[in-house]
């Protein structure tokens, strides 16, 4: 699985939300994006459009479960700043252009652009260590199914 923004990857404990830093939502890494193109981190089918359009979700052909959510509390916004590429239910490959975001916007109303990538259903497989040091187009975690 690889990042869906350019930027720096960090660790899910590092996340100023308990849903994410907690795990609540799904076991994997963040990205501090360093800029609003926000891609397929994995192939799949788009699973997920939050109304908002500041999360989606993909589901891989054998199962697992990706939650893409840019920035922190930026549901608050109804959809301001997100302009959505793709839609839900559209098939995507790893690297697929999905979301484009206007990060300064985030900024301006203090919100955070960290953006959490989660594995939902993360209990149905082995992730691999993160590789903190990846870059866009290196694979930040492999991950098998379990069973």
């Amino acid at each position: 699985m690889f990042s869906p923004a350019e930027g720096e990857i960090i660790a899910l404990d590092q996340v100023e939300d308990e849903l994410f830093s907690k795990k609540m939502l799904g076991d994997g890494f963040a990205v501090i994006p360093s800029d609003g193109n926000f891609y397929a981190p994995c192939s799949g089918t788009i699973t997920l459009f939050h109304k908002a359009n500041h999360a989606f979700g993909i589901t891989t052909e054998d199962g697992l479960e990706v939650l893409v959510h840019v920035g922190l509390d930026t549901v608050e916004l109804g959809g301001e700043g997100f302009t959505p590429i793709l839609s839900e239910g559209q098939k995507v490959q790893a690297g697929d252009l999905i979301l484009k975001t206007n990060l300064k916007l985030l900024e301006d109303r203090g919100l955070k652009t960290v953006t959490p990538v989660t594995i939902v259903n993360f209990q149905d497989y082995s992730i691999s260590d993160i590789n903190y040091k990846a870059d866009f187009k290196t694979p930040v975690l492999q991950y098998e199914k379990i069973g």
